[in-house]
């Protein structure tokens, strides 16, 4: 597993797997049959896998931009229910799904390009093999 972080505090790597936590900026790459997990990140998160699920959840208010990619996985993405953010989802092989008020367009299940409670920081989610969902995240990781 190659790993490249931006300004990185502490960082706990698995075999199979990746969490980070308390991260001022991160950025995983190349994790080939991993998971990615993402959580108390206090900036810009960027994480790629070709074979494993990434899931993350954002801090309130939403610290950066988030580019989440799987080539053959899900994505699980948390976010506070006041977050403002513009999304770009696509799941190739599977369906993209939010919790959270949506206003843009959709095509079909697999893709949603927009903006969550009037836009905000950059969401780009791109799964080839897998779902996407956007969910709002509990009252204990939003205010974190």
């Amino acid at each position: 597993m190659i790993i490249r972080a931006i300004i990185l505090l502490f960082v706990a790597v698995a075999t199979a797997s990746a969490l980070t936590e308390e991260i001022v900026s991160q950025t995983l790459d190349g994790a080939p049959g991993g998971r990615l997990s993402f959580e108390n990140i206090n900036g810009k998160i960027f994480g790629r896998t070709s074979g494993g699920s990434i899931s993350a959840k954002l801090k309130n208010p939403v610290p950066g931009d988030v580019n989440l990619e799987t080539s053959a996985g899900s994505i699980d993405l948390m976010v506070p229910a006041d977050a403002g953010l513009d999304i770009e989802a696509e799941a190739s092989s599977g369906r993209v799904t939010s919790d959270l008020p949506f206003i843009g367009t959709r095509t079909d299940r697999d893709t949603m390009k927009g903006k969550i409670n009037g836009g905000g920081k950059s969401v780009v989610l791109r799964s080839g093999a897998g779902s996407i969902s956007i969910k709002q995240a509990s009252a204990d990781v939003a205010v974190r």
